[in-house]
């Protein structure tokens, strides 16, 4: 035991000096955030047009701060079922894929079970997968009677509950985009007492919405019993999308426009913890953020070199250090793996103005 002490004293020190560390928050590079440059150059004008779309709507509240778990209505198409044609379908497909940041979104395209008038729907769909997991715990009860739990893949939830029967898909479609719990309920009964009556007669109701840069009403909209007032749930939403929409318009003003870095750089810029690394997690939505700057055009990175923070020898050692007992005995060989270490040790990027 005598010869093991100060060998676990060491560890011990290297292992709280590792874990104070002020480490970054995980992230991924700039270009894989978004990473159009991955794409056939002949489709990104598209996949722009698409992000920007995105934004403009209400998935901006679910790619930025996650108050949407799902959104749709970006993108849709319709094709005859007796001789479809499904090359928009492809295509699109094609594109979502780079409709990413690390793991923090999933994108597809929902093709719905119903055809009316000889024809099939089909739409986009962008989900932020920490909010669908923190949704489908909320509504664990409901979920898992389909096999659905919070680590079931999105496009499982979005396919499994496009064919439950019809007051299980409504309900599931208010918790994927966001509702209150309450206006969920509403819509579901009343769809039920509607289907019920002999005339078919919707149940008279109120609207209550949320604005976005394409519209001020009828995008991020749920409906509630007439005449209801917005209580604490609805109250909530709103509260959080107000500051997502005020920083979404100022920067949309710096960033969209001839001669502009575009939709990309907005993002990357938006997600950036300010070292080149990219989450969701790091977007500032405070309404009174100072203005941002705007990235390189391209995305260009020029790095500055200095002298880096000193640093434990025993950290930085450039070999496995071996450690032996000074009374001789038995080695220990410790082998030290790579981090990424904290702010005081990263070297600033500065992005440059072409």
């Amino acid at each position: 035991m005598t010869c093991l002490g100060p060998r676990f004293l060491f560890l011990g020190l290297v292992l709280c000096s590792v874990l104070g560390a002020d480490l970054r928050a995980d992230g991924v590079p700039r270009n894989e955030c978004f990473p159009v440059e991955q794409l056939d150059p002949k489709f990104r004008p598209q996949v722009e047009a698409l992000l920007l779309k995105m934004l403009d709507s209400e998935a901006l509240y679910t790619v930025v701060g996650g108050l949407k778990p799902v959104s749709s209505s970006f993108w849709w198409t319709r094709f005859p079922v007796d001789s479809p044609d499904l090359r928009q379908l492809d295509e699109m497909r094609r594109i979502l894929p780079v409709i990413r940041c690390g793991d923090a979104f999933q994108a597809g395209v929902l093709v719905f079970a119903a055809v009316h008038d000889g024809k099939r729907h089909a739409h986009a769909w962008v989900a932020s997968r920490p909010a669908l997991r923190r949704t489908i715990r909320a509504h664990h009860t409901f979920f898992s009677t389909y096999g659905i739990t919070p680590e079931s893949h999105p496009i499982e939830v979005v396919e499994k509950m496009e064919h439950a029967p019809t007051a299980d898909r409504l309900r599931a479609s208010g918790y994927l985009f966001g509702y209150p719990d309450h206006a969920v309920d509403f819509f579901v009964g009343a769809d039920l007492d509607g289907s019920k009556s002999t005339d078919r007669k919707l149940v008279p109701r109120d609207f209550l919405t949320v604005p976005t840069v394409a519209s001020a009403s009828n995008k991020f909209v749920w409906a509630v019993p007439k005449g209801h007032q917005p209580n604490d749930e609805d109250r909530a939403i709103m509260a959080r999308a107000e500051p997502i929409l005020t920083e979404y318009r100022r920067r949309r003003s710096l960033y969209i426009g001839a001669g502009k870095p575009g939709v990309v750089a907005l993002l990357r810029d938006w997600f950036d913890d300010g070292y080149g690394r990219c989450a969701p997690e790091n977007a500032q939505v405070r309404s009174d953020a100072q203005p941002p700057r705007i990235a390189s055009r391209p995305d260009v990175v020029r790095v500055t070199p200095r002298p880096p923070a000193s640093l434990s020898t025993a950290v930085c050692a450039p070999t496995p250090p071996v450690f032996s007992d000074p009374r001789g005995g038995c080695r220990l060989l410790i082998t030290l793996k790579p981090r990424r270490w904290g702010r005081r040790n990263t070297v600033p990027i500065e992005r440059i103005h072409p």
